[in-house]
Order: C-alpha cells, then structure tokens, then sequence
C-alpha cells in the first residue's frame, strides 16, 4: 500500500480503544529529546520523541537492532558514527552521538533539529510495529536536501504498513506520488471536504505540461 499524504487528518469519534491501540500519531518537538528523561520511562517512543534517549539505549543494546539502525542512520546521516547513552545519579538518561570526524561523543543537546529529528523518523518507521502510523508535519525540521529521502523511507515501509503524512509542504508533495495524494480543504458552508488530485483531468493536463506537482499544489491549483 502507498503512504497517503494530506494535508490534515480527522479520526472523528467515537473510536474503539483497539483502533487507537493500533495507530500512532507523531508530532515530533526535537527540543525535548535533548533534555534528560526518567529511566524509568516508557520504552516505546512518545508520539512527541520526549523519551528518545530510553528507546536508543534498548537498541543499542541489542547488537541486531544496533546493526540496522546504524545502517539506516549512515544512510541518511552519512557524518553519524555511533550511539552511547548516559545515567546520571538523579535515575535520568541522555543520549550522545558521535560523527566519524571526531572521537568525542555530542549530548544531545548539542545536536541539530534536523538529526533529532531524522532518529526519531527512522525509529518510529523501522521499529515502531503497529500496522498504522501518522506523521504531522515531519518535514518541518528536516534539511529540503533530505526530504526526497524521507519520503523514500516512507514508501518503502509502506509495502507492509500503512503510513499517512499531513503536510503543507510543497517539497513533501514533490516527491509523493501523484495517486498518494488527498487534499483536505473547507468548502463553503465551512466543512472538511476530502478529494484525489489524481482524479482530476485539469490537473494531469498541468503535469503533462510540466508544471510540477509541488508548484500545482503552492498555488492552490490542486483544490477542486
């Protein structure tokens, strides 16, 4: 199945608990994996990225996941090393990262936005194991030069789990393909209306004359 990428998305209620069980929404902030966290937390990453530092430590520790988490950061992040993480006496932990220039390792509130917030991507796409997960926004911290990437990243998880993106960037809608996309706009009286850019002949006759996707939607050509 394709990640659908939209710019909002409405669960309207009521919603069974084991539906909810089965998704997770992330809206990652990179400002609170930099602070300490509780040990004592969660292992499963908050949907904000809050408690990163205690689900890098469990996959570090594991020399299998540690494998193939370093493999898909280097892919991405190709100046990253390696992971330690660090107690300290109040039962808190912080991660640190090391770039294959240096030998000193960085806490991570040393770290960009950008990097806190690819790690977070790369572990709620590769290890989070529900069959539903929704991004908001994760282009917001990212470099433009990564994006085609995370976009990339996505779709091949997308073979076998679902996975939707709210956005309102052009530089996500760029690199989705054309049928992934749903458009969430207000009609007159106010209420969310859902449609598929792809269904439209207006917009294929735009793309057969090469005006991308990315400009159709900034200028609010892909609202029917």
């Amino acid at each position: 199945m394709a990640p659908y990428f939209c710019q909002a998305l409405f669960l309207a209620p009521p919603i069974p608990t084991p539906i909810f069980e089965s998704i997770r929404v992330y809206d990652f902030d990179p400002k609170l994996p930099r602070r300490s966290t509780p040990i004592t937390g969660k292992t499963e990453l908050e949907e904000d990225g809050s408690n990163l530092a205690i689900v890098l430590k469990n996959i570090i520790e594991s020399d299998e996941e540690r494998r193939k988490f370093s493999n898909l950061v280097r892919d991405v992040l190709s100046f990253v090393d390696s992971f330690k993480t660090e107690k300290f006496m109040d039962k808190s932990i912080i991660f640190t990262m090391r770039e294959k220039y240096y030998e000193t390792y960085l806490p991570a509130s040393l770290l960009s936005d950008d990097t806190i917030s690819l790690i977070s991507l790369i572990i709620a796409l590769y290890f989070d194991k529900r069959p539903l997960v929704v991004f908001e926004e994760p282009g917001r911290n990212v470099h433009p030069s990564l994006i085609a990437k995370v976009v990339s990243m996505m779709k091949e998880v997308s073979d076998h789990r679902q996975v939707i993106v709210t956005t309102h960037s052009p530089q996500i809608v760029k690199y989705a393909d054309l049928e992934a996309l749903l458009l969430v706009s207000r009609n007159e009286q106010g209420f969310s209306t859902v449609s598929r850019p792809a269904d439209r002949e207006d917009v294929k006759t735009f793309l057969e004359n090469d005006i991308g996707v990315a400009d159709l939607f900034a200028q609010g050509l892909l609202e029917s």
